[in-house]
């Protein structure tokens, strides 16, 4: 999956989190998003670029 691809899914996963309507919900967007959060670190290291500054992911 490509990198903008990653950062969307990631964005949206948090955006749908933070409107769950139970928190079943919300841990399994928060998951995603962390998962997603993971492949995102994983694709900026595979492209030689620096680690994202504490706090973000881009």
């Amino acid at each position: 999956m490509d990198f903008n691809s990653l950062r969307r899914r990631h964005q949206l996963s948090l955006m749908k989190a933070d409107a769950s309507l139970t928190p079943d919900q919300r841990l399994a967007h928060e998951q995603f998003a962390d998962d997603y959060a993971r492949q995102v670190g994983e694709a900026r290291a595979a492209r030689g670029a620096a680690p994202a500054l504490p706090g973000s992911i881009t």
